[in-house]
């Protein structure tokens, strides 16, 4: 018989929130260019690691439009991802969900 492993301060749930949401994935603009690859999934949030050196993203989960059994595709373009606020993690009270 199989246990729930006991919460603790390290674990979250973004599997719950976002089921197919998976680091490794890649993560795609509306319109097909490739942002990068799921890191980590935090609460209501997922980290982009990028590529050729550019800041990763913090996208919220309410940000993504599709999810495929091999990528996420965000609400956005890749000419609006410079204008969302996904450059930085959001606030500690923001990424409980």
């Amino acid at each position: 018989v199989e246990t729930a492993p006991s919460p603790s301060a390290e674990t979250t749930e973004p599997v719950a929130r976002a089921p197919g949401v998976s680091v490794g994935q890649s993560v795609l603009t509306l319109d097909g260019e490739r942002l990068g690859e799921v890191s980590e999934t935090v609460g209501t949030y997922f980290t982009v690691r990028r590529e050729l050196m550019q800041p990763d993203l913090y996208v919220p989960l309410e940000a993504v439009h599709e999810l495929r059994d091999d990528a996420v595709v965000v609400r956005a373009t890749a000419s609006e991802v410079p204008t969302r606020p996904w450059q930085s993690p959001p606030a500690p009270d923001q990424t409980a969900g």
